[in-house]
Formats: C-alpha cells, structure tokens, sequence
C-alpha cells in the first residue's frame, strides 16, 4: 500500500515536472531573422549550472549566420561569425544573459533559425521542483528519476528529429520548385522549337510553289 503510494506521488511530481518543463525549464525556439537586422534573446539564471547552447539555421541565404553570448557583465563568451550550426557549453553565474543573432551581412535573404538553450544535466524530479534531495532515495523514487532521465534524451531525439525533418523539408520544397520552373522552360523550348519547325517547312513549301507558278509563265 505504501508503495503504490509513492508511486502515485511519483508520477504526480513527474507530471508537474514536466509541466514546468514546457514552460521554460528548457527553451526551443525558432524564427525569422530579415536580412539585415539583428535580435537578441535573455535568459536570466539564479543558480550555477551548465547550459548548452545549441543553433541551426534551418532555411535562407547560405545557410549561416552570426552569433554570439554575452555574460551579465558584457563580456562575449563566445561569438561566430556566418556559421551553420553550432554548439557552445558555458556555465553561467547569477545574471542575465545575452544570445544574439545577426544578419547584418546579408542584404536579400532572410534566415530560419532555431536555437535552444537547456541544462546539460537532468536533475533529480525533487530539484527539478526545487524540493530537498532526499539522502537514501526509495525504489519509486529511483525508478521515476530514471524514466525522467529517459524521458529527457527522448525529448533531444525528437528535437533533432524535427529540426533534420524542417531542413529535409525545406530542401524537398526547393527542389520541387526548382523541377517545375525547369520543366516549365523545357516546355517553352519545346513548343518554341515545334513552332519554328512548322514555320520553316510552310515557308520553304511557299517558295517551291512560287517557284514552280513562276516557271509554267
């Protein structure tokens, strides 16, 4: 009876877990940055922790773009110029912090790019909600910190699956579109040439009938 106790508390604190989870403990975020501009995103942290940063530019241009981290007290952490993807580790202090992307170099095409910003080791569920750690932890209490564990790489995979599945899509898109307007000038030269063709023969047929009127005078 006890164990069906914690286990139902388990998956109850699992459940508000990852409720906070969508709400900002992890942040995936994609969007549009014109050509020419420049964007800033912050992120306040009130605790020492190592966080991943991670970008990709999904659609636009070259496929690149500038970025850079500034810590609260302005020092750039880290700073790329015209990059695909990338992926950064810092360990931030209390403070907020600064990841910005620019397009400044680019006149003609805006960019798709997606960035997230997590923690690059899953706490226990009782950190997570900022709860005690317990010394000697129960059987339920291992087993639910393991399927969180588990839960937190499958959520990464589907990131990466998703962010490869835009990219796929976007190419697919492109090409299509490449095909048709291909297609569409292969149709012009054909019907261009058919056209020709026919006016050449009525025009050599024209001149053998003038020919042979001119002749029987």
């Amino acid at each position: 009876m006890l164990y069906s106790r914690n286990l139902y508390l388990s998956v109850v604190l699992l459940c508000v877990t990852y409720l906070e989870l969508a709400l900002g403990v992890g942040y995936d975020y994609t969007f549009e940055l014109e050509d020419n501009a420049k964007t800033c995103f912050s992120e306040i942290y009130d605790e020492s922790q190592e966080i991943i940063f991670e970008y990709k530019v999904i659609r636009g241009g070259k496929l690149d773009v500038d970025a850079k981290v500034i810590s609260p007290n302005g020092k750039i952490l880290y700073k790329q110029r015209q990059k695909q993807f990338d992926t950064f580790e810092l360990e931030p202090q209390n403070g907020e912090f600064k990841f910005c992307f620019s397009n400044e170099f680019s006149t003609i095409s805006h960019k798709v790019i997606f960035f997230s910003i997590r923690p690059k080791n899953v706490k226990s569920l009782s950190g997570q909600l900022g709860l005690k750690v317990p010394t000697v932890k129960s059987a339920s209490e291992t087993s639910m910190d393991n399927i969180n564990e588990y839960m937190t790489a499958v959520v990464d995979f589907q990131r990466i699956y998703r962010l490869k599945e835009a990219i796929g899509r976007h190419l697919g898109e492109n090409l299509g579109q490449r095909v048709m307007w291909w297609s569409v000038f292969q149709t012009i030269i054909i019907v261009s040439t058919g056209f020709g063709q026919v006016l050449i023969l009525k025009f050599l047929f024209t001149e053998k009938r003038r020919s042979s009127k001119q002749n029987e005078q």
